[in-house]
């Protein structure tokens, strides 16, 4: 009887000890996962933008520049079109004054 529980004990363990290996395997498999789909949106993201362009660079002289074409009564298409950046950049830096 004795000789039963030792060995119940010992194949508990054994099967403890393969539950926490297989969770730190499925953790580790969890984090590659994430790190690949961050890779996708990245790569996504990258492959949207027209002519693999980099994000504007918001200048001091741009800002001045959007705000004194608004200021003037101009339409945010407008002043994206004269300025020559996109829509949502004018969009951008008249939020961000405001």
């Amino acid at each position: 009887m004795e000789l039963e529980l030792k060995e119940m004990q010992i194949a508990l363990k054994k099967q403890l000890e393969k539950n926490k290996q297989l969770m730190k395997e499925n953790r580790e498999l969890k984090q590659e996962v994430d790190r690949l789909n961050n890779d996708l949106k990245i790569m996504d993201a990258k492959r949207k933008r027209p002519n693999n362009q980099r994000p504007t660079v918001i200048t001091n002289e741009l800002v001045s520049r959007v705000l004194m074409l608004r200021q003037s009564g101009q339409s945010i298409d407008a002043i994206a079109k004269e300025v020559g950046v996109s829509r949502s950049t004018v969009d951008k830096i008249i939020k961000q004054i405001k």
